[in-house]
């Protein structure tokens, strides 16, 4: 396993609309800030962002090809492995990680969050575990986003680090783990055991934008979690404030209060010049769909989906991160692959049940690339 220092131990200790938007976009993709490790002012620092894929499930150490991994300020990663399914990314730059989405990639019904996140003045480090549909750990790669702070674009991204608080009563997510392009305080606010609403200020004329959510648990060797997004919509009340419905369950698709990362992106978000996401309901009977925008997603089989999204050629693949978004039972849904193919990205989406069984499901993917 990996030894953690006293400092980033402390951050993974702390405590602990119904109406679905349908959304579509091609964006070129946003990103964070960069700045000291330590807690610092989020709206004044310069933006950083990057990802990378854990393409060797197995190896003990290795740096991803170039052509698999990113960082705006050129900071190089490197992943180790310690236990089954539990790995370190080494980014070479200090920096605070303000949000974090992992998906587990290849094999249907892999799933993959955060387990924990620190730093020092060299490198910062970003833990992630990953497990199978029956709850066990596993070697397996994955898709992992980081950004820090972000641009004037409308976005936002928070830590929602009170799994437990108390019903009803809203918290704001701190400077160093929140960030609002409006200026807004992001708030959280648990309904009920495993459900949460975010409030994000400012940013609800811009409802048809994308959110990713990744559950966070800092445990040394836990059970598996998940996170979904039930809803994101302006709310009645406050138009100008976006609202986002959050459901958590445990590895048996029980509620269960974690702790997560949600990051809500728009078409405006502008530090990567190629990028797509958006929410699509495959509710509705059809093997192929066209979304527009250039986007076509066709399913090929029961829970089985292919996204293609119109691109300039280039060497690097970039990442994709999807997350499942749906009222009804919990569904897990992960990346099958991302390639390229006559000047187009392509990315693949399977979604299983908590058994492990393919199922049509309703999802939110988002696709960022470097160049």
């Amino acid at each position: 396993m990996f030894e953690r220092t006293k400092n980033e131990r402390l951050h993974g200790d702390r405590a602990g609309v119904a109406r679905l938007v349908t959304a579509l976009m091609v964006f070129a993709m946003l990103a964070g800030g960069l700045g000291a490790w330590s807690p610092v002012e989020a709206q004044g620092d310069a933006p950083v962002w990057g990802y990378v894929w854990g393409n060797d499930a197995t190896a003990a150490s290795y740096t991803p090809d170039a052509v698999y991994q990113f960082n705006s300020a050129g900071a190089q990663a490197t992943i180790e492995r310690g236990l089954v399914g539990e790995y370190i990314v080494h980014i070479a730059a200090p920096f605070t990680p303000y949000t974090v989405q992992v998906t587990a990639y290849g094999a249907p019904g892999n799933s993959c969050f955060g387990n924990n996140y620190g730093g020092d003045g060299a490198e910062t480090r970003l833990w992630v575990r990953c497990w199978t549909a029956a709850g066990e750990g596993v070697d397996s790669q994955f898709s992992l986003y980081y950004a820090s702070n972000g641009v004037t674009a409308p976005t936002a991204y928070l830590f929602a680090e009170l799994a437990d608080n108390a019903v009803g009563e809203a918290y704001g997510t701190s400077d160093n783990s929140s960030w609002n392009a409006a200026g807004g305080a992001n708030t959280v606010t648990r309904l009920d055991v495993g459900r949460y609403e975010v409030a994000l200020p400012g940013l609800g004329a811009n409802a048809l934008g994308n959110v990713q959510v990744t559950p966070y648990t800092f445990v040394e060797a836990g059970a598996r979690v998940g996170c979904s997004v039930l809803a994101w919509l302006p709310f009645d009340a406050a138009p100008a404030d976006l609202w986002v419905e959050v459901n958590c369950v445990d590895a048996n698709g029980a509620p269960a209060d974690v702790q997560f990362f949600l990051a809500y992106y728009t078409s405006s978000s502008v530090a990567a010049t190629a990028g797509a996401n958006y929410w699509t309901d495959v509710s509705v009977n059809g093997s192929e769909r066209y979304i527009g925008d250039g986007l076509q997603v066709t399913a090929t089989g029961t829970g089985v989906y292919r996204i293609t999204i119109p691109s300039p050629d280039s060497d690097h693949f970039g990442t994709a991160l999807a997350t499942t978004v749906t009222s009804n039972d919990p569904v897990w849904c992960s990346v099958s692959d991302v390639g390229l193919d006559q000047g187009n990205a392509v990315v693949g989406v399977r979604c299983v049940d908590v058994n492990g069984q393919p199922v049509d499901a309703d999802y939110s993917m988002t696709w960022a690339r470097s160049q």
